[in-house]
């Protein structure tokens, strides 16, 4: 299995019911003028016209009084308009940026054949069905776009007659590359199982993990390297000989630099690789688990989990 290199990448409300009771209050006064006769009719703001007839002018004060009322109202509206205003405002503050984005693209292969690419091939973000799901063509290519950027994402690769498999990746901005994917058939995850003396229980997660040397691009398998899974369930690690074969002999990786945990309990591990004389880190594109060389990995049931991976000079 070869991986390529990460190519890099509110609200305002306004009363005016206490102006529109002042303005009421204002209008009984034109009302007293009313009552005096022609003197006090001239004090209201429109009884000074009927001031000289005296009793109209009282009337047309009354008038005046009945017009401050209504004012009373104007304002109570005018309470009841600053309060949409602020709805509005709300509702305007519910839109936002959705943030940078990722373009994932890899390729997937046989597992056994690895110059074979896979047709046909559904490749998801597991469980996101806002994004939109691609399919491998005849080169066994894929580009998934909008995949949320700088998050751990589990990528989902389904075909009929292939065992369902997860990759987990750490996203960046822009696009980048997560290179090839060996997809085992049913039928040869079953045999690798029965090689080593078990069977996959589909209640249960698996996971397979990588070591590589050299350089982004150009990597090769990376031999002598050892791998624990914490907290410790199921079966292995099981590593793969030169010639693919799952051994029950060998107690560290071959120059294949691959290797299997059976029927792991779902839930997020720890998995830890360790070369016997090396310096080496955790792929770029692996989950951070606690240490430099550790890889956090979510086991699924049904499922086999790919991306605890190392690199080594």
């Amino acid at each position: 299995m070869k991986h390529a290199s990460v190519l890099g990448p509110m609200t305002v409300v306004a009363s005016l019911f206490a102006l529109g009771a002042c303005s009421a209050s204002e209008g009984g006064g034109g009302g007293a003028g009313g009552a005096d006769g022609g003197g006090a009719g001239g004090t209201a703001a429109t009884g000074g016209m009927g001031g000289s007839t005296g009793g109209t002018g009282g009337t047309t004060g009354g008038t005046g009084g009945t017009t401050g009322g209504m004012g009373g109202t104007t304002g109570g509206t005018g309470g009841t308009t600053g309060g949409t205003g602020g709805t509005d405002g709300g509702a305007g503050d519910a839109g936002g940026d959705a943030g940078p984005t990722a373009t994932v693209s890899g390729s997937i292969v046989g597992l056994i054949t690895s110059t074979t690419p896979v047709s046909g091939m559904k490749v998801c973000v597991y469980q996101t069905p806002s994004i939109a799901c691609v399919t491998t063509g005849s080169t066994g290519n894929y580009q998934l776009m909008g995949v949320p950027a700088n998050a751990n994402v589990l990528l989902e690769y389904t075909k009929t007659g292939y065992l369902s498999s997860l990759v987990t990746v750490k996203t960046v901005a822009g696009p980048m590359s997560i290179g090839q994917f060996q997809a085992p058939t049913t039928s040869e995850a079953d045999t690798f199982a029965s090689m080593v003396g078990t069977t996959i229980d589909p209640t249960k997660g698996q996971i397979l993990i990588t070591a590589f040397q050299g350089s982004p691009g150009s990597y090769t398998g990376q031999d002598n390297v050892t791998a624990t899974v914490t907290p410790k369930s199921g079966t292995g690690p099981f590593y793969l000989t030169s010639g693919m074969l799952p051994s029950t002999s060998l107690t560290t990786t071959s120059t294949a630099g691959i290797g299997l945990f059976a029927n792991v309990s779902p839930g997020d591990v720890e998995v830890t690789l360790t070369h016997l004389s090396k310096s080496c880190q955790r792929m770029g594109t692996s989950w951070a688990g606690s240490t430099p060389t550790a890889s956090k990995v979510k086991a699924v049931a049904g499922y086999l989990t790919a991306g605890a991976g190392l690199e080594c000079p």
